[in-house]
């Protein structure tokens, strides 16, 4: 085997590993992204249209910490 062949099996290799890494990060962002939504939409049924952006963002927060993600 060649250095070149070596370098490039090598090559290979790591960006395999990057991008199983890429793919278990997306995955996260992707959970993260629909529990955000969910508990929005959620919000938004049970307190309805006209309040304040604030009490949306102090509700949001609550609920998001009860989730683990704040």
């Amino acid at each position: 085997m060649s250095f070149l062949e070596f370098k490039r099996i090598l090559f290979t290799q790591r960006t395999r590993r990057t991008q199983r890494k890429y793919y278990i990060y997306r995955m996260e962002i992707n959970e993260i992204t629909s529990i955000i939504i969910e508990e929005c939409i959620y919000i938004h049924k049970e307190l309805g249209p006209g309040l304040l952006e604030s009490v949306y963002e102090e509700v949001l927060y609550y609920r998001l910490t009860k989730r683990g993600l704040c």
